[in-house]
Protein backbone atom coordinates (compact mmCIF):
# COMPACT_ATOMS: atom_id res chain seq x y z
CA UNK A 1 0.00 0.00 0.00
CA UNK A 2 1.22 3.39 -0.95
CA UNK A 3 1.91 6.00 2.06
CA UNK A 4 -0.28 8.39 1.15
CA UNK A 5 -0.85 12.43 2.93
CA UNK A 6 -3.78 11.24 4.87
CA UNK A 7 -1.67 9.26 7.16
CA UNK A 8 1.79 11.54 7.04
CA UNK A 9 -0.28 14.60 8.43
CA UNK A 10 -2.14 12.02 11.34
CA UNK A 11 1.10 10.61 12.16
CA UNK A 12 2.47 14.37 12.48
CA UNK A 13 -0.39 16.46 14.32
CA UNK A 14 -1.38 14.08 17.00
CA UNK A 15 -0.39 15.07 20.42
CA UNK A 16 1.11 11.98 21.72
CA UNK A 17 0.68 10.48 25.19
CA UNK A 18 4.09 10.77 27.59
CA UNK A 19 4.48 7.02 27.52
CA UNK A 20 2.01 3.52 27.57
CA UNK A 21 0.27 2.01 25.08
CA UNK A 22 -0.81 3.09 21.33
CA UNK A 23 -2.50 1.28 18.98
CA UNK A 24 -2.62 1.97 15.39
CA UNK A 25 -5.91 0.76 14.05
CA UNK A 26 -5.68 -0.31 10.08
CA UNK A 27 -1.89 0.25 10.13
CA UNK A 28 -1.29 -0.83 6.26
CA UNK A 29 2.54 -1.03 6.08
CA UNK A 30 3.08 0.83 9.13
CA UNK A 31 3.76 4.07 8.83
CA UNK A 32 1.89 6.29 11.36
CA UNK A 33 3.32 3.84 14.04
CA UNK A 34 6.60 4.52 12.78
CA UNK A 35 6.20 8.30 12.72
CA UNK A 36 5.11 7.96 16.40
CA UNK A 37 7.94 5.46 17.68
CA UNK A 38 9.94 8.66 15.68
CA UNK A 39 8.27 11.07 17.91
CA UNK A 40 8.19 8.83 21.37
CA UNK A 41 11.96 8.18 21.28
CA UNK A 42 13.35 11.75 20.73
CA UNK A 43 11.21 12.53 23.63
CA UNK A 44 12.66 9.44 25.59
CA UNK A 45 9.18 7.98 26.64
CA UNK A 46 8.59 4.76 27.48
CA UNK A 47 6.17 3.54 25.11
CA UNK A 48 4.77 0.55 23.19
CA UNK A 49 2.98 0.99 19.63
CA UNK A 50 0.73 -1.93 18.28
CA UNK A 51 -0.23 -1.59 14.40
CA UNK A 52 -3.36 -3.92 13.76
CA UNK A 53 -4.51 -4.71 10.34
CA UNK A 54 -7.25 -7.27 9.04
CA UNK A 55 -4.91 -7.66 5.64
CA UNK A 56 -2.57 -10.45 5.42
CA UNK A 57 0.19 -8.52 2.89
CA UNK A 58 -0.36 -5.30 5.05
CA UNK A 59 1.22 -6.67 8.39
CA UNK A 60 4.06 -8.38 6.49
CA UNK A 61 5.00 -5.12 5.88
CA UNK A 62 4.35 -3.54 8.13
CA UNK A 63 6.53 -5.78 10.30
CA UNK A 64 9.41 -6.11 8.17
CA UNK A 65 9.64 -1.92 8.16
CA UNK A 66 9.05 -2.48 12.31
CA UNK A 67 11.80 -4.19 11.78
CA UNK A 68 14.26 -2.51 9.96
CA UNK A 69 13.15 0.60 12.43
CA UNK A 70 15.68 2.01 15.33
CA UNK A 71 12.59 1.05 17.49
CA UNK A 72 11.92 -2.15 16.58
CA UNK A 73 11.97 -3.31 20.12
CA UNK A 74 8.95 -1.34 20.87
CA UNK A 75 7.06 -1.97 17.71
CA UNK A 76 4.60 -4.99 17.30
CA UNK A 77 2.38 -5.67 14.04
CA UNK A 78 -0.58 -7.86 15.19
CA UNK A 79 -3.12 -9.37 11.83
CA UNK A 80 -6.49 -9.36 13.29
CA UNK A 81 -9.92 -7.65 13.14
CA UNK A 82 -9.40 -4.88 15.37
CA UNK A 83 -13.65 -5.42 16.23
CA UNK A 84 -12.01 -8.96 17.73
CA UNK A 85 -8.68 -8.03 18.39
CA UNK A 86 -10.25 -5.24 21.11
CA UNK A 87 -12.09 -7.95 23.28
CA UNK A 88 -8.99 -9.89 24.00
CA UNK A 89 -7.57 -6.34 25.64
CA UNK A 90 -8.20 -5.03 29.04
CA UNK A 91 -10.50 -2.24 29.39
CA UNK A 92 -8.69 1.07 30.08
CA UNK A 93 -5.59 -0.79 28.60
CA UNK A 94 -4.89 1.84 26.38
CA UNK A 95 -3.23 5.45 26.36
CA UNK A 96 -3.89 6.13 22.81
CA UNK A 97 -5.48 5.09 19.29
CA UNK A 98 -4.96 6.50 16.37
CA UNK A 99 -6.48 5.22 13.12
CA UNK A 100 -6.92 6.54 9.40
CA UNK A 101 -9.74 4.54 9.08
CA UNK A 102 -12.05 3.20 5.92
CA UNK A 103 -14.56 5.93 5.01
CA UNK A 104 -16.25 5.27 1.04
CA UNK A 105 -19.90 3.05 2.92
CA UNK A 106 -21.19 4.93 0.00
CA UNK A 107 -19.29 4.54 -2.58
CA UNK A 108 -18.76 1.86 -5.28
CA UNK A 109 -16.23 -1.13 -4.07
CA UNK A 110 -12.66 -1.45 -6.01
CA UNK A 111 -12.20 -4.56 -8.07
CA UNK A 112 -9.38 -4.83 -5.97
CA UNK A 113 -9.71 -6.69 -2.54
CA UNK A 114 -6.79 -4.77 -0.70
CA UNK A 115 -8.05 -1.97 -1.46
CA UNK A 116 -12.00 -2.47 -0.60
CA UNK A 117 -10.43 -3.35 3.43
CA UNK A 118 -8.33 -0.05 3.55
CA UNK A 119 -10.70 2.61 1.58
CA UNK A 120 -14.28 0.96 2.46
CA UNK A 121 -16.27 1.40 6.00
CA UNK A 122 -17.62 -2.07 6.11
CA UNK A 123 -14.69 -3.51 7.31
CA UNK A 124 -14.49 -1.15 10.44
CA UNK A 125 -18.24 -0.01 11.07
CA UNK A 126 -17.79 3.09 12.78
CA UNK A 127 -20.18 2.94 15.54
CA UNK A 128 -18.35 -0.25 16.63
CA UNK A 129 -14.82 1.47 16.31
CA UNK A 130 -16.01 3.81 18.61
CA UNK A 131 -17.49 1.75 21.24
CA UNK A 132 -14.32 -0.54 21.14
CA UNK A 133 -12.13 2.52 21.78
CA UNK A 134 -14.22 3.75 24.62
CA UNK A 135 -13.68 0.50 26.53
CA UNK A 136 -10.02 -0.07 26.00
CA UNK A 137 -8.99 3.67 26.59
CA UNK A 138 -8.16 5.04 29.79
CA UNK A 139 -9.28 7.90 31.64
CA UNK A 140 -7.64 10.65 29.80
CA UNK A 141 -6.66 8.36 26.78
CA UNK A 142 -7.22 9.34 23.52
CA UNK A 143 -8.04 9.25 19.93
CA UNK A 144 -7.01 10.53 17.12
CA UNK A 145 -8.36 10.57 13.30
CA UNK A 146 -7.89 11.79 10.05
CA UNK A 147 -11.29 11.82 7.90
CA UNK A 148 -13.22 13.56 5.08
CA UNK A 149 -15.75 15.72 6.15
CA UNK A 150 -18.80 13.87 5.85
CA UNK A 151 -17.02 11.13 7.75
CA UNK A 152 -16.37 13.21 10.42
CA UNK A 153 -19.92 14.20 10.49
CA UNK A 154 -20.45 10.14 10.86
CA UNK A 155 -18.75 10.15 13.67
CA UNK A 156 -19.77 13.55 15.32
CA UNK A 157 -23.31 11.38 15.03
CA UNK A 158 -22.74 8.18 16.34
CA UNK A 159 -20.20 9.40 19.47
CA UNK A 160 -23.50 9.86 22.01
CA UNK A 161 -24.66 6.79 21.57
CA UNK A 162 -21.98 4.78 21.30
CA UNK A 163 -18.63 6.81 22.83
CA UNK A 164 -20.62 9.45 25.34
CA UNK A 165 -17.25 9.39 27.43
CA UNK A 166 -15.35 11.01 24.25
CA UNK A 167 -15.19 14.74 24.00
CA UNK A 168 -13.35 16.71 21.42
CA UNK A 169 -10.64 17.62 22.31
CA UNK A 170 -8.72 18.87 19.23
CA UNK A 171 -9.57 19.56 15.26
CA UNK A 172 -7.83 20.62 12.60
CA UNK A 173 -9.30 21.72 9.52
CA UNK A 174 -7.36 20.62 6.12
CA UNK A 175 -7.39 22.60 3.07
CA UNK A 176 -4.82 20.90 0.11
CA UNK A 177 -5.15 24.51 -1.36
CA UNK A 178 -5.44 28.00 -0.22
CA UNK A 179 -9.06 29.04 -1.22
CA UNK A 180 -10.18 25.42 -1.85
CA UNK A 181 -12.91 23.60 0.00
CA UNK A 182 -11.95 21.63 3.63
CA UNK A 183 -10.36 18.58 2.51
CA UNK A 184 -9.77 16.65 5.55
CA UNK A 185 -10.31 16.96 9.12
CA UNK A 186 -8.20 16.02 12.15
CA UNK A 187 -9.55 15.34 15.44
CA UNK A 188 -8.45 14.06 18.33
CA UNK A 189 -10.88 13.43 21.23
CA UNK A 190 -9.90 12.66 25.11
CA UNK A 191 -11.70 10.61 27.39
CA UNK A 192 -13.47 11.96 30.26
CA UNK A 193 -14.83 10.44 33.60
CA UNK A 194 -17.66 7.84 33.59
CA UNK A 195 -17.53 6.19 36.38
CA UNK A 196 -15.08 3.70 38.11
CA UNK A 197 -12.13 2.86 36.53
CA UNK A 198 -11.10 -0.93 35.95
CA UNK A 199 -8.94 -0.93 39.16
CA UNK A 200 -12.19 0.41 40.58
CA UNK A 201 -10.81 3.76 41.59
CA UNK A 202 -12.80 6.77 40.65
CA UNK A 203 -11.67 8.34 37.38
CA UNK A 204 -9.68 12.00 38.26
CA UNK A 205 -10.99 13.97 35.59
CA UNK A 206 -13.84 16.09 35.44
CA UNK A 207 -17.10 15.46 33.89
CA UNK A 208 -17.18 18.59 31.59
CA UNK A 209 -15.22 18.94 28.92
CA UNK A 210 -13.50 22.21 27.74
CA UNK A 211 -13.94 23.91 24.68
CA UNK A 212 -11.95 22.28 22.03
CA UNK A 213 -9.07 23.84 20.42
CA UNK A 214 -9.95 24.61 16.78
CA UNK A 215 -7.22 25.55 13.56
CA UNK A 216 -7.08 25.39 10.19
CA UNK A 217 -3.36 24.11 7.92
CA UNK A 218 -3.32 24.46 4.43
CA UNK A 219 -0.84 22.41 2.49
CA UNK A 220 -0.73 24.73 -0.33
CA UNK A 221 -0.77 27.61 -1.37
CA UNK A 222 -2.66 29.65 -4.20
CA UNK A 223 0.51 28.40 -6.52
CA UNK A 224 0.96 24.89 -5.56
CA UNK A 225 3.81 25.52 -3.12
CA UNK A 226 4.01 24.06 -0.17
CA UNK A 227 3.19 26.23 2.85
CA UNK A 228 5.38 27.04 6.04
CA UNK A 229 2.91 25.71 8.31
CA UNK A 230 2.58 22.36 6.67
CA UNK A 231 6.36 22.34 6.23
CA UNK A 232 7.13 22.73 10.07
CA UNK A 233 4.38 19.78 10.97
CA UNK A 234 6.19 17.30 8.54
CA UNK A 235 9.88 18.20 8.27
CA UNK A 236 10.97 15.87 10.61
CA UNK A 237 9.59 13.30 8.12
CA UNK A 238 10.23 14.69 5.11
CA UNK A 239 14.21 16.14 5.24
CA UNK A 240 14.11 17.59 1.62
CA UNK A 241 11.49 20.03 3.22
Amino acid sequence: MKVGTDGVLLGAWADLPSSGTVLDVGCGCGLIALMCAQRLSSASCDFRIIGVDVDEGSIQDAGENFAASPWRSCLQAVQADFLSYAATLPAGSVDMVLSNPPYFSEDLLSPHARRNLSRHAESLPFGELLCRVQRLLKAGGTLAMVLPPRAYAQIESLLKETAPNLHLQRLTRVYFKEGKACGRLLAQWRKLSGGASPDGQADFLPAQAEAPCETSLALQDPQGNHTSAYCALVRPFYPWL
